[in-house]
């Protein structure tokens, strides 16, 4: 906790680099948060645009709808969430300086957003050992690894 001058802050200021205080007190933005504003959301742009386009091509190319693809699509799913809503929350945060969109919805970005970097993060552990179990026991693998050992491992990453 800061207490300089008599004002208490937390320490928390995203964009207090970018911005400058006019003598009323008011933040105005400087070119510098411009481009960084519009260099996070392309960055949301291609990270949403992206993770659809691998559903996509989950959902109409059959010869995707093996076991591991199902891993592979659920790692889209989650990743889209996170693109599409905390990260598009953040930039918003990041270009006013202070989080504009109250109590109730910064809760609901908290818990979209660590949940859903949770199981991308789950996922990606996921994906590995099936690789793992793949290449060192193929044929256990080929025998044993079905749809509902998938479905089983997403449910247990929720």
């Amino acid at each position: 906790m800061d207490t300089t001058d008599g004002n208490v802050s937390d320490g928390y200021s995203t964009a207090s680099a970018f911005t400058s205080t006019t003598s009323n007190g008011g933040n105005h933005m400087t070119p510098g948060l411009v481009v960084l504003g519009t260099f996070l959301f392309a960055f949301v742009a291609v990270g949403t645009v992206a993770n659809v386009l691998v559903l996509l091509a989950y959902k109409f190319e059959k010869k995707l709808r093996k076991t591991f693809a199902i891993l592979v699509g659920h790692l889209a799913a989650t990743d889209l969430v996170v693109s599409a809503c905390p990260m598009v929350f953040y930039t918003i945060s990041i270009v006013y300086g202070y989080w504009p969109l109250g109590r109730a919805l910064c809760c609901i970005w908290v818990v979209v957003d660590y949940n859903c970097v949770l199981a991308s993060t789950y996922t990606l552990a996921a994906i590995s050992v099936d690789r793992l179990w793949a290449i060192k026991w193929g044929v256990h693998y080929r025998n044993h690894n079905t749809k509902k050992k998938a479905a089983i491992t997403i449910f247990a990453i929720w």
